[in-house]
């Protein structure tokens, strides 16, 4: 029991500091698109940034 709550734990502490890292790159890439890419015609849509940083 205490063995499944510890690899339970573990996996989803894993999870969340993975998103972390995500939604920072993320938003890294939408600062960069915002002040290189701005007179660029292709925009990348917000679920877009949604779907990479989940």
């Amino acid at each position: 029991m205490c063995l499944k709550v510890a690899c339970f734990l573990t996996i989803f502490l894993t999870y969340l500091m993975g998103t972390n890292f995500f939604w920072m790159f993320v938003e890294g890439l939408y600062l960069f698109i915002l002040v290189v890419k701005t007179f660029t015609v292709d925009n990348i849509k917000m679920y877009v940034y949604a779907l990479i940083g989940w």
